[in-house]
């Protein structure tokens, strides 16, 4: 279960820095996340 939670981590701060780096910050990114 930790294996699969450290992935999925690692899998929303990858997504984050994409939207972040392409949409223009952060804020985009908590608006998809919540």
């Amino acid at each position: 279960m930790d294996r699969i939670d450290v992935l999925m981590k690692t899998f929303v701060v990858t997504f984050g820095g994409f939207c972040g780096y392409f949409l223009g910050g952060w804020d985009t990114t908590l608006k998809v996340l919540v």
